[in-house]
């Protein structure tokens, strides 16, 4: 049962990476987006905001948590993203002492099967699942992802290249500066994926996150022959929300 139950945990995990939630721990990317580094745009007045300064600020906020939803969805990379594309849909919260992240999926969907499930990574890059039918802790083994989470990645900014600003815009009501730059799943590759970032004005907290694949012009498929399509909608900030570890969760 303790295999049984590993087993289902790592296929849960791997059906979230393969859903194009990996690509928010990307790698760097040749130029393919617009403009360069310096790009920016008028704030007030006569004063301008270049992207770098925004994505540095907004890596050192003073974000103590918050509370988001994800979509995602995979498909193959060549022609229309085919009928057994995997889509992950939930609501999750971080917290950034510790780094902590928990997702309750309400739906994985893999080749027209859909199930809800639970995850936590934690401050050490451990992942923990919660899968039917059973509702028992499995702790993952992250060898077997091949892929680091956690909150720091899913607000690495650094990991967003050659950015440029889109501009200023309201979103879900928040006043944000709008980051488009470049972001890849892994470190060698030629699928082009693009990240915007939102941010808040106020305090360069997150708002927004999205990250989506980019057709390559020559037609040629991506390495990992994965079409990705991820958003990331923040909708709380430092109301005081932590994140308790399973207890006793069954080993890998």
């Amino acid at each position: 049962m303790h295999s049984y139950l590993s087993r289902m945990a790592a296929l849960v995990a791997g059906i979230i990476m393969m859903s194009g939630f990996s690509a928010l721990a990307a790698c760097s990317l040749g130029n393919t987006a617009t403009g360069t580094t310096g790009t920016s745009v008028p704030a007030t007045g006569t004063v301008t905001v270049s992207a770098q300064a925004i994505l540095d600020q907004a890596e050192h906020a003073a974000l103590k948590d918050t509370s988001f939803t994800i979509a995602a969805s995979a498909g193959g990379a060549s022609g229309p993203v085919p009928s057994n594309v995997a889509t992950v849909n939930g609501q999750g919260a971080l917290t950034t002492s510790p780094h902590r992240t928990k997702i309750h999926f309400s739906a994985i969907g893999l080749f027209g099967i859909s199930a809800p499930a639970d995850v936590i990574i934690d401050e050490h890059q451990n992942v923990y699942a919660q899968v039917p039918p059973l509702n028992q802790w499995v702790k993952v083994d992250p060898s077997q992802l091949q892929v680091q989470l956690g909150t720091l990645e899913i607000l690495n900014y650094n990991q967003v290249h050659n950015p440029v600003v889109i501009g200023a815009e309201t979103v879900n009501g928040q006043q944000t500066w709008h980051v488009q730059g470049v972001n890849l799943a892994q470190s060698a590759g030629t699928a082009h994926r693009l990240e915007d970032v939102w941010v808040r004005r106020s305090d360069f907290y997150p708002v927004q996150i999205q990250i989506h694949t980019v057709p390559d012009p020559k037609g040629t498929p991506t390495t990992d022959n994965r079409v990705l399509n991820v958003m990331l909608q923040f909708q709380q900030w430092d109301t005081g929300i932590t994140i308790d570890l399973p207890n006793n969760p069954i080993a890998p």
